[in-house]
Parts: C-alpha cells; structure tokens; sequence
C-alpha cells in the first residue's frame, strides 16, 4: 500500500488529483485511505458497468454508488463506541475520497467540516492538517470533477483465511458467516452465511449448530476486497479463528451455481437479503453473477 492512495484514472486532472493526494497523505492511518478509494473504485466499476448495459449516463450512479459506500463505513463514522477521534478522521478521509472519484453528500460534507475544526481543536493531526484546514474545506465544499474513466482496483491478498468465523455489521443489526473457501485466483474469501440476525456481535457459542441462511450456495458469496483485518470500517470483525464448525445446510446440486460473486461495499446488502428477518433494504443494481 505505498505511495499515492488515489485510483483515479490517469486521465484525471493533475492539479485536482495532487489537491486530493496532499489530503490524504495528512491521514495517518493509510489502510483507512486504502480501504476507503478501493471501496469506491469498485463500487463505481459495478455501476459504471450496469450503467453501460442499460444505456444510462454516468451520472446516473451516483446514488448506487453512495447507498453501499455510506452502509458501510457508517460502521465506522456512526459508531458511538468508537474513539470520536477515529470517527472525525474517518469523516475526512470519507469525504476527502468520495470527492476525488467524482461523487459528494452534502450530509457527510457537513460532518467533515465540523469534524476537521475538532481535529485541530484536540491537535490529532499535524501542523500542517491545521495550515492547510482553509484549502481543504475549500476543495471539501468545491463540486466535485465528474469521472469519466473507470477507476483502478487492485488484488488485494486477504488476511481472512478458511474456518474464520466472521461478524458483518450492518446498521444496527449483526450477522454471522464462515469463510469456507478463499479463490485460488483472485485471493477472495468465500463466505458461508448463517441464518438469522443478532443485535449484539455474535459469539462462537451462538453459531454451534446454527443453520446456513440459505440452502444449496445461495447464502455463499466470494467477496472481492474483503482483505484487511482489522477492517477499517469496522463493518467486518473476527468472531473466532479457524472455526471447524460451518453452517449446516444443503450443498448445491449439479448444475446450480456455488455462490455469488460481489464486491465488499454489496455485503451488507446481500446478508441482509439472505439472512435478515426483516425486510430487505432496497436492492441496487449489480453487475455480479452466481459462479458455478
């Protein structure tokens, strides 16, 4: 994860890609800024790709962009167990990157500008965070350049390995999953869901001998980015390492597909949508297909 943590295509403006890279080079935390523009990049991949499939505009993506990135990292920014410092500078790097791909919410834009003041009024960042405070809440608050290009993602090799018991937070809700499997190509965890929801993180004690949420592979997905841990959106977390006991359920029979391939900032949708006992949120588009 060296150097510039921006993929935006080389297409872009230098000058607004260099303004975006001196902010997020002030982020201490460089998993966080990795996380949060592979996050982006490949939600913006899946809906640029279902843009072009329907006919519509670039444009278009943005609310199926934000939907699964906000889901997601409100685990983090929302969490009142979190260090408020943690939250504020998720705050900005959040904002900082959502602008440099092109997309902006004027909700957590406000949250940003406030959370850089309490920055410097508790000194967590440098001195130079708090001279430069001014231009950033100018870029911050400037309409972001639209992107034309496809952003990069890149293979990430995953820190989750097979008989990880995993929770998946989602909202104010938990859910539970067993990585089963990791892609010997892409280096993606396959996880196993199991059924129901939990209103605190669940433990190794709950899932014995708890159930899949859906039989025959349709509560099974391999989940492209899901790679670092600890996750920095404080979405996914270990329940228990090496877990031997998976999910009791139906195996696919031939000729059905095995599981779902989707990209991280799609899990909180889709173990909603397997497991939930609630109803589902709305779905977004996805260009993701059952692997066989």
């Amino acid at each position: 994860m060296g150097g510039p943590i921006c993929s935006l295509p080389a297409g872009a403006a230098t000058l607004g890609v260099m303004k975006h890279q001196l902010v997020l080079d002030k982020i201490p935390s460089r998993s966080l800024v990795y996380a949060l523009d592979q996050d982006i990049a490949r939600c913006t991949r899946t809906q640029l790709a279902v843009a072009k499939l329907e006919g519509r505009s670039l444009a278009s993506t943005e609310g199926s962009v934000l939907g699964p990135v906000l889901t997601r990292w409100r685990c983090l920014i929302d969490a009142e167990e979190a260090d408020i410092n943690a939250r504020n500078v998720g705050l900005v790097a959040l904002a900082v990157q959502l602008h440099a791909h092109g997309f902006a919410d004027s909700g957590i834009t406000r949250r940003a500008l406030a959370a850089i003041d309490e920055l410097n009024d508790n000194v967590v960042l440098s001195d130079a965070f708090w001279r430069d405070s001014p231009a950033i809440k100018a870029l911050l608050t400037s309409a972001p350049a639209a992107i034309t290009r496809v952003p990069r993602v890149f293979q990430d090799f995953t820190a989750f390995r097979v008989g990880d018991a995993v929770s998946i937070r989602v909202g104010d809700l938990y859910y539970a999953a067993a990585v089963i499997d990791i892609e010997d190509d892409t280096d993606h965890p396959i996880l196993h869901v199991y059924e129901g929801e939990f209103t605190e993180p669940p433990t190794a004690e709950q899932l014995e001998g708890r159930s899949e949420a859906r039989p025959r592979g349709r509560g099974r997905c391999s989940v492209a980015g899901l790679a670092l841990l600890p996750d920095p959106a404080r979405q996914v977390s270990l329940i228990e390492g090496y877990r031997i006991l998976w999910p009791i359920g139906e195996e696919p029979r031939d000729g059905e597909g095995r599981y779902a391939s989707i990209s991280l900032p799609e899990l909180a949708d889709f173990v909603v949508r397997v497991a939930g006992d609630r109803a589902p949120a709305p779905a977004h588009a996805s260009a993701n297909a059952l692997v066989g």
